[in-house]
């Protein structure tokens, strides 16, 4: 897998200000934290390295199509993202 460095996502040109987008990002996984029982989000691999980032799993590039399964870490340290698709 390949690694990504939360610095390498700097603002894209003629896209939306990663600032804003870290934010919309942020409520938008504040709300699923909300629900009760599991939650699908659907998302480019923008989102999901931002959510690394955000949850603290190690950065890595979603691959298209790929699913992974994220699950919050026992002792509260942060979030485990696993790959269940091949």
């Amino acid at each position: 897998m390949e690694l990504v460095r939360v610095t390498d996502l700097a603002d894209i040109e003629g896209g939306e200000d990663y600032t804003f987008f870290i934010q919309r990002i942020t409520a938008g996984l504040h709300k699923a934290l909300q629900q009760s029982g599991p939650v699908v989000i659907v998302s480019h691999g923008g989102v999901f390295r931002a959510m690394g980032h955000l949850l603290g799993f190690e950065p890595i590039k979603a691959e298209n199509a790929a699913l992974y399964k994220l699950t919050p870490q026992t002792d509260s340290s942060g979030w485990i993202a696993e790959r269940i698709t091949e």
